[in-house]
């Protein structure tokens, strides 16, 4: 099944998918039809300009969902910023490039501008739950207004941009409680409790973009950013050996500066910092089979001193490798 959406008013996005769907909606609720599967999409309003949609369904086929760029948005441009709280077997695509979404994953969290037209398509037979964070690009340049830093850099510029983040422990019991209260309980407080958190959720999501800051901002043509996922997919495809810098940077085409700059940029790392994290869980998959000592996984990932894999992954987990062994062993 193929739906279509646009960054259009939340309000005309909800009665858009309820027309593709076939399905009422009711205080601001869509149930998910039976032969499409189980649960539901709310929409909660708390401002002219600020709204939430809360997805809780499992699925009983593949659904791909077509979001199609907008270029006129002087009236009105939505900014969606969505946070994909289980491992649901969804993924979005940009261009050509194919990026795994989910709790798990370092790429929790997607936010583009209203230009950007993606695809996402979500797997069948999972439960998912999706919080969007739905608020008009003007609105928020007012609340943050003088603060400076990544996040109002970005918005304040007429470019199209994407970024990914990951969600963080204080932002998984943010949206724990919005998901626990929504189903629970309608109430005057309940509503300002949601409001409360949703905002609190919003302000995590711009500190760890601001986290970013350091670099100017700058606009990326489709090309640049294709390849930037092409240095991505080479770095996953390399954990051994990674390439170095001046390697990925003719592979992108750009200076080694600008591969830095815009890398992190759209991914939240640098090169450097993103290879290391891709590389540590690997090693906490391979852990995790019991099939291999601590010495065996860090040479399989590229390191041959056993004291600098322990510091690096002992600096990414908070725990030593040696030590994360034998918890797993305990409960094997």
């Amino acid at each position: 099944m193929i739906l279509d959406c646009s960054a259009s008013h939340p309000e005309e996005w909800m009665q858009n998918l309820a027309n593709q769907i076939n399905q009422p909606i009711e205080d601001g609720v869509i149930q998910v039809p039976s032969n499409m599967g189980s649960g539901y999409i709310k929409q909660i309003q708390f401002l002219p300009d600020f709204y939430v949609t809360l997805m809780d369904f499992t699925l009983n086929f593949p659904i791909t969902v077509n979001k199609n760029g907008v270029q006129d948005t002087l009236d009105y441009e939505t900014i969606p910023i969505t946070f994909f709280f289980s491992d649901f077997g969804v993924t979005q695509h940009i261009g050509q490039e194919t990026v795994e979404m989910g709790l798990s994953s370092k790429n929790g969290i997607f936010m583009a501008s209203s230009e950007i037209s993606n695809q996402m398509i979500i797997s069948e037979g999972k439960r998912g739950l999706i919080i969007t964070i739905c608020a008009n690009r003007n609105w928020l340049l007012r609340q943050i207004k003088g603060s400076g830093g990544f996040f109002l850099e970005l918005l304040s510029k007429p470019k199209p941009f994407f970024l990914f983040e990951e969600i963080t422990q204080p932002m998984q019991q943010i949206i724990s409680q919005l998901l626990v209260l929504d189903s629970n309980n309608n109430s005057s407080s309940s509503f300002l409790f949601s409001f409360a958190k949703s905002l609190e959720l919003l302000t995590l999501f711009v500190q760890k973009a601001d986290r970013r800051a350091a670099l100017p901002y700058q606009g990326m043509s489709d090309f640049e950013v294709e390849a930037l996922f092409k240095v991505k997919s080479t770095l996953t495809d390399c954990l051994k050996e990674p390439p170095t810098i001046e390697e990925l940077a003719r592979l992108a085409a750009m200076s080694e500066a600008k591969l830095q700059r815009s890398f992190k940029q759209v991914f939240g790392k640098s090169v450097y910092q993103y290879s290391l994290t891709l590389r540590m869980q690997e090693a906490k998959r391979l852990l995790d089979t019991l099939k291999y000592s601590v010495s065996e996984v860090g040479y399989k990932i590229g390191y041959s001193n056993l004291s600098h894999f322990t510091e690096v992954f002992r600096k990414e987990f908070e725990v030593n490798p040696k030590t994360y062994l034998k918890s797993k062993l305990v409960f094997a």
